[in-house]
């Protein structure tokens, strides 16, 4: 067996390894996991005969440590998402279906009122364990910052979530059907004559409604916070996905996707790939491509949908890849890392790779996925009966200090 003469043939000394060659090892590309940390049953959160269920279609979300959770029944608890640790917070008054984040500790819940069944959003401090305030409100809120942002007979309303109030109230010409996203942190929305308008808040209008005190009485139009600009009027067919570099990316019900040009009014491509009445939902925007979840028209109104996560160029609009079917309650396709987020029919979440839609890893969850919440390396998702974490990990950072080891045993 041959043996290594580490020491330099004139001084003497022991050579260390080429930082070179070190460089190349550490800037190489690493093999990529994701692992399945933990499971926990739905039952062990909730106990259904007293304190309900969670909603098939509920998404959890993640809020400093935390993952939180509404029942059927208004019951409210929060899981450690390191010891699994689950503890009572509250209880609301509404059938809880969604949530969503709005600050620091904060959290809206949005359902049916549990007696007289009309839309209700409770806001809810989950560190001091109690409900700041409720919107019935009949239509989608808005979050701007930490605001919830909402309009009722053309009026918008700004509800501040930690203090519980509507904080100011300015009228307006427009209704809005729904926001419209933009990643660039623009705020626009379709209003109900199918305008395209832009809302923007100035920093000073911000501060100035956070900063009042919790109990100080409304602000009524002293002077307009909120300063709108319509952009134009879009075909009734026309329903607006997200807004990017002067680009609305739309979609129609009867399965086209495509993009107008806002500058110049112009169409620069449609693409119809399902024909008949579909759930299209997205996109993710992604360097050169945009990713849509897409259903079969013949689930589009069911409850459990199936379709296909389609990944196509900005450019042109032509697809680039297509997933196999996914089975999916309450789905939007999310960007995990270097992957996107899907399933298939046969009951596994499955992680493919951006550029080409190969399937990298797969897991076994049983049940129709709904929205995956993604933090950092980590990923929670609800599926079936039960809640998933897991968590992405490099390779490499497991052998480097291996590395150091035997730099230093051979100085």
């Amino acid at each position: 067996m041959p043996v290594f003469n580490l020491k330099h043939p004139v001084t003497g000394y022991k050579r260390l390894p080429s930082l070179f060659f070190i460089f190349l090892f550490l800037s190489s590309p690493a093999s990529a996991e994701i692992k399945k940390i933990w499971e926990i049953d739905l039952t062990k959160i909730f106990n259904p005969k007293i304190e309900g269920s969670l909603s098939p279609d509920y998404a959890p979300v993640y809020n400093e440590g935390k993952l939180i959770f509404g029942s059927n029944r208004g019951v409210v608890k929060v899981m450690d998402v390191e010891t699994q640790k689950i503890s009572f917070l509250t209880t609301i008054p509404i059938q809880v279906q969604t949530v969503g984040n709005y600050g620091k500790n904060i959290v809206i819940f949005y359902g049916l009122h549990r007696s007289h069944k009309t839309p209700i959003y409770a806001a809810v401090d989950i560190v001091k364990k109690r409900v700041t305030g409720f919107m019935e409100v009949n239509g989608p809120i808005w979050k701007i910052d930490d605001w919830a942002v909402f309009e009722q007979e053309k009026r918008f309303l700004i509800f501040n979530p930690k203090a519980g109030r509507v904080a100011y109230s300015q009228a307006a010409d427009k209704q809005m059907l729904f926001p419209v996203y933009s990643p660039e942190g623009r705020k626009f929305f379709l209003s109900a004559a199918h305008e395209l308008m832009e809302v923007s808040m100035p920093k000073l209008a911000a501060g100035f409604i956070f900063s009042r005190p919790s109990q100080a009485k409304l602000v009524k139009e002293i002077s307009p916070l909120l300063e709108f600009s319509y952009l134009r009027k879009l075909p009734e067919d026309f329903i607006p996905d997200t807004i990017t570099d002067e680009n609305l990316y739309f979609h129609k019900k009867t399965g086209a996707i495509g993009r107008l040009d806002l500058i110049t009014n112009s169409l620069v491509w449609e693409r119809t790939f399902l024909k008949g009445s579909s759930l299209i939902l997205g996109p993710i925007a992604y360097k050169n491509f945009l990713y849509y979840l897409v259903s079969y028209p013949d689930s589009a109104k069911s409850e459990e949908k199936r379709g296909k996560i389609i990944s196509l160029n900005k450019k042109n609009g032509m697809p680039n890849w297509l997933s196999k079917d996914l089975i999916f309650q309450n789905f939007f396709p999310v960007q995990f890392r270097n992957f996107i987020v899907s399933g298939d029919t046969e009951g596994h979440i499955v992680f493919l790779n951006l550029k080409t839609g190969s399937v990298m890893q797969k897991f076994p969850v049983e049940g129709a996925l709904t929205q995956p919440v993604a933090f950092g390396n980590s990923l929670y998702i609800h599926a079936g009966e039960k809640i998933f974490y897991f968590k992405f990990s490099h390779s490499r950072f497991a052998v480097l200090p291996k590395i150091i080891d035997i730099i230093q045993g051979i100085k």
